[in-house]
């Protein structure tokens, strides 16, 4: 009877052991799957939240896209506008333009007109100033002449005082 309790005993150790051991490990088996639902469950809040933070910037950048738009815009029709006033300009500036070639051929060809009269009245000045050069010129050849004429008479009628 007694080996009998005690193998009794010892078979209620040893389910007793067993069930503690069984129940640890469905205890740390709960406890493996609390935490891995934990971490899934922050990994959750987190992917939340960025979530949130993409959706911000998202609208973020669409406002930024559609301000930049806007301002294209703008940009687009001042740039038209400048283009129209270049063009008004330069439209202006071709008639200008013609108008001073016309002005200018008008007195280039009066310029012309009176540069002709100026040089006609030039030659005829300088061919004077010429025929006067060519008097004086005669005149101061004949002094010349008559000069050493006299200085020959001179002494001529010298010698023929020297020789009385």
């Amino acid at each position: 009877d007694s080996s009998r309790a005690q193998h009794r005993e010892a078979l209620l150790r040893f389910l007793q052991n067993e069930l503690t051991r069984k129940s640890d490990v469905e205890a740390r088996k709960a406890e493996k799957e609390a935490e891995e639902a934990r971490l899934l469950a922050a990994k959750i809040e987190r992917d939340k939240a960025r979530a949130e933070r993409v959706q911000e910037k998202l609208a973020l950048y669409q406002q930024r896209q559609e301000n930049r738009d806007k301002k294209q815009l703008e940009y687009q029709e001042k740039m038209q506008n400048f283009v129209d006033d270049v063009k008004a300009k330069q439209e202006r500036a071709v008639k200008m333009i013609a108008q001073k070639q016309h002005q200018v051929l008008n007195e280039a060809q009066r310029e012309k007109m009176l540069s002709a009269r100026e040089k006609r009245i030039q030659k005829a000045q300088s061919q004077r100033e010429r025929r006067l050069h060519l008097r004086d010129e005669h005149y101061r050849k004949e002094q010349d002449v008559a000069e050493r004429l006299a200085e020959i008479m001179d002494s001529k009628l010298a010698n023929v005082d020297s020789k009385r």
